[in-house]
């Protein structure tokens, strides 16, 4: 796994026999919630919540997917980088040429020249971020001519230097910053996916739990529902009961069979919902016993720390937040490069180098001194009349330097929507909790009273059972309401950026993008944030 790739590191407590899935607090948000975590160490069949999530991390097929994206974002580096990389570049010649003058219109007797010159040369040039090309060559030739020969030899240094256009680490720097911030932005968007990945593991476990809690309550309505027909066939056999009443008991015994099968139907969906997002490899994976170990009826903590505090975390710590940012340093970047561009390319030269000749050229190797030498210098201007795409270029990356500071400010009043928002679902779903248990409590009550008169002549089989459907659905209620709020938490927690800290999940993207911190007025930019660096990623300004 190369520097890119992120590890998942689960805090786990190896002293202790049973491990609870431990929140860490959030910057800012206050103290962390505790999770309900009761063991790694489950039994047989059994899973628990930490586990859960430590598994899709580990064996998500998706997840292995989108972990690649920074490293093949990250070769654009490596292509901006090449720009300033050495360039070796040899060549060899051979030529012939004959030439042969006839006497026509000159009356001259005819003459023949042939000539022949084999040579070759090697150039090590490089381009500086300054602007600067450095060239260092050396060449050799070997000419003959008729029955004469000459040989010569040369080496010589060349410096070219930007003067206007190109001129300066700021312009030549830039595609390659711009790619250190698209190698950000992917990490960014790496650490979103994880985020709504352990959402969702987290949703699914839930939903797991509260089916199989389904099953056992239908069963159980099915046992009672059983019983009640069993006692409405001894009264009518004691004649204290109408035969009237077997065809509603006996509905209703089928009606909660019904029941059951639906119940056992949604737990064998949850259950391959739950597997898939582990990426079960074989057959025997996808038909395993999978049951939470986790009791959803422990509620996590919820600290009440004012909501504007978690709107700052937000803005802070979303990925999206973080990812427009970068996008504004981005574009301040092609607005640096593409202003460079206007400008008229003036460029100062210079070059300097020994020369010699001789018969041949092995001679004129050793005929080299300082009084043969080649030097020379000046400037050359290349100005295009207009400048039309260069400045339609300009134009164009300051609107989008622009459009990505209307982005930024938009999405801030979007993201402190997502909190608000979800901070009145966490609130309400914790109201519905009291309000189930109340109802469950007097459901329980009204079928005891109820069974009460029937037992004495006072009630009916149908009202029997219209109570016992009424406890059903209360029990359903309170234990949804729940693991509602459970997925409510966990959502506000994904919305407020905080969801991997809190579960001590290390990924990229875990430090914020600086010095801003929340949204600014329309119309206003970032001035060039840059990202504190992180553990394995560099600083994309630099």
């Amino acid at each position: 796994m190369t520097a890119c790739r992120f590890t998942f590191l689960i805090s786990l407590l190896t002293a202790a026999a049973a491990l609870s899935l431990r929140a860490e607090p959030a910057p800012g948000a206050g103290p962390a919630p505790v999770g309900t975590g009761t063991s790694v160490q489950t039994a047989a069949g059994t899973l628990s919540l930490q586990e859960a999530v430590l598994r899709v991390l580990k064996q998500n097929r998706a997840l292995q997917f989108e972990q690649t994206t920074p490293d093949i974002t990250r070769t654009y580096e490596q292509t901006a980088r090449a720009e300033f990389d050495p360039v070796l570049t040899s060549s060899v010649t051979s030529s012939v040429t004959r030439n042969e003058v006839t006497g026509a219109p000159f009356d001259l007797p005819a003459n023949r020249v042939d000539s022949s010159t084999t040579g070759g040369g090697v150039q090590l040039g490089q381009k500086l971020p300054t602007g600067t090309r450095v060239s260092l060559e050396a060449a050799g030739a070997e000419s003959k001519i008729n029955d004469g020969r000459v040989g010569s030899t040369g080496v010589g240094i060349s410096v070219t230097q930007s003067l206007l256009k190109g001129l300066g680490t700021d312009v030549n720097l830039a595609r390659l910053r711009e790619a250190r911030v698209d190698t950000a932005i992917s990490e960014y968007e790496l650490r979103g996916f994880i985020e709504a990945l352990v959402q969702g593991t987290e949703d699914a476990y839930w939903t797991l739990a509260l089916a199989e809690r389904g099953v056992t309550i239908t069963q159980e309505s099915l046992h009672l529902a059983e019983e009640q027909l069993d006692q409405t066939r001894k009264r009518i056999e004691a004649g204290t009961v109408a035969p009237s009443e077997i065809p509603g008991a006996e509905a209703e015994v089928a009606s909660r069979r019904q029941d059951v099968v639906n119940a056992q139907s949604f737990l064998e969906t949850s259950r391959l919902q739950m597997q898939q997002l582990m990426s079960p490899e074989n057959a025997a994976a996808w038909t395993a016993p999978l049951r939470p170990g986790d009791d959803p009826a422990i509620l996590p903590a919820f600290d009440a720390d004012p909501v504007e505090t978690h709107v700052a975390v937000a803005w802070r710590m979303r990925p999206e937040m973080n990812q427009s940012r970068l996008q504004i340093t981005r574009g301040d970047l092609e607005v640096v490069r593409t202003r460079n561009g206007l400008l008229p390319s003036l460029d100062a030269f210079v070059y300097y180098g020994p020369t010699a000749y001789s018969r041949t050229f092995k001679e004129s190797l050793t005929s080299a001194d300082d009084k043969h030498y080649s030097a020379g210098g000046g400037l050359t201007l290349t100005w295009p009349i207009g400048s039309r795409a260069e400045k339609a270029e300009y134009q164009r990356s300051r609107l989008r330097r622009d459009q990505a500071g209307e982005a930024l400010a938009n999405l801030s009043q979007l993201v402190e929507l997502d909190v608000r928002t979800a901070l009145v679902a966490v609130q309400r779903t914790r109201a519905q909790i009291d309000m189930t248990e109340a109802t469950h409590r007097l459901r329980t009550e009204a079928l005891r009273v109820e069974t009460e008169k029937f037992n004495n002549g006072k009630s009916t089989t149908l009202l029997v059972n219209q109570a016992q459907r009424d406890l059903l659905r209360s029990q359903v209620d309170e234990i949804a309401a729940k693991i509602d709020h459970r997925k409510a938490v966990v959502n506000f927690y994904r919305l407020e950026g905080s969801l991997l800290v809190r579960r001590g999940i290390d990924a990229p993207g875990r430090n914020p993008i600086e010095p801003d911190l929340g949204p600014r007025p329309a119309g206003k930019r970032d001035s060039t944030p840059t990202p504190a660096p992180a553990a394995g990623t560099r600083n994309p300004g630099t």
